[in-house]
């Protein structure tokens, strides 16, 4: 808070006993005192610490009172994206407690910035065509497509070592407990190792192009070319939650499955199946979907958007607008991130 606000908040209560209604012209806004209460604020302030506060541009209070921005502006009542990094064509993204790690698909070098914000520092240096990339407690793992390899290395840097080779076109990768898990689209499998590559298992194959896939708990859902199906993680039959879609990426929050697709929807299904749900419609295809406790995110880069709506349905909004090509995506408890892909490139954080 400013001193003059500071100050101004201070006569607040002795004007109010003054006046039953008095305007206060100056400082960030205009303040208005409604009643001998003084607890009307307008046109778009709202009473925050004794203070009517612009919400609509308060970075420490936006949108609503003690919604810190952490640093950047309100602009409508919503906190702007913030660079965390340069990069070059980030296309695929991955975070941990403390980092955000990325690849590009031209120059694949394996990177990573804080999240609080920070230098950029190489991981792995260039490698082949990353297509997926995954953490654990204390590994990053990726997939080599056109080399058929899967990588992994210390989060704080190497060399990278080949753990798993042969594959077809390995895709996505997760991580989960002892676990790795990822696709391989021309081999049409879903495969599953222990996390140094052994003990390697077949969960699903015969499978059309099997991309995106997520893991919660003892299941893995994964999409192909028009299907979302589930697997559970130890193996056993295959399950088609829905068919007929074309699904780009998939998440889930343990209790439905969503995904964005060529038809550029964005649909649901319950865990278990069921009716499939539109939750919303976008003007051009996605390409990166994440979800929380209350919302579903996703990328549009031909409309250079990042958009939210209720997991249960609703209005879409648009978080940021005029991204060059957002792409992929990824969610904590405080903030959503996501890669610019087109020039001039970089990693993003939004406040929630």
């Amino acid at each position: 808070m400013t001193r003059a606000r500071a100050a101004l908040a201070g006569l607040v209560p002795l004007l109010a006993a003054l006046v039953g209604c008095t305007q206060i012209l100056g400082g960030d806004q205009d303040y208005v005192l409604e009643g001998e209460g003084g607890t009307g604020c307008s046109p778009r302030g709202a009473p925050c610490g004794g203070a009517c506060i612009d919400t609509a541009a308060d970075p420490l209070d936006c949108e609503a009172c003690g919604h810190d921005c952490q640093g950047v502006a309100c602009v409508d009542d919503l906190c702007q994206p913030e660079v965390l990094a340069a990069a070059v064509d980030p296309w695929v993204f991955a975070l941990d407690e403390t980092h955000a790690y990325w690849a590009g698909l031209g120059d694949s070098t394996v990177r990573r910035a804080p999240k609080a914000g920070g230098h950029a520092e190489v991981v792995v240096g260039a490698q082949n065509n990353v297509h997926g990339i995954a953490v654990s407690s204390d590994r990053l793992y990726w997939t080599l497509a056109a080399d058929g390899r899967i990588a992994r290395e210390q989060k704080d840097g190497g060399e990278g070592q080949t753990i798993v080779s042969g594959q077809g076109f390995p895709f996505a990768i997760a991580v989960s407990g002892k676990r790795l898990l990822w696709t391989n689209r021309s081999g049409g499998q879903l495969m599953r190792s222990s996390l140094n590559g052994g003990s390697r298992k077949v969960l699903a194959e015969g499978q059309a192009s099997p991309s995106s896939l997520a893991v919660q708990g003892s299941t893995v859902y994964f999409a192909t070319t028009s299907q979302v199906n589930k697997v559970p993680i130890g193996g056993g039959a295959v399950v088609t939650l829905a068919s007929g879609e074309s699904p780009i990426a998939l998440a889930t929050d343990g209790s439905f499955v969503y995904w964005i697709g060529l038809d550029a929807a964005v649909k649901r299904v319950a865990v278990d199946g069921g009716e499939v749900t539109r939750l919303a419609s976008d003007s051009a295809v996605p390409a990166g979907i994440a979800v929380d406790e209350e919302f579903v995110y996703w990328t549009t880069p031909d409309a250079g958007t990042v958009r939210a709506v209720p997991k249960s349905g609703g209005n879409s909004v648009v978080l940021a607008a005029g991204q060059p090509a957002p792409w992929a995506l990824a969610v904590d408890a405080t903030a959503l991130y996501w890669t610019n892909r087109a020039a001039p490139g970089g990693v993003m954080k939004l406040v929630k």
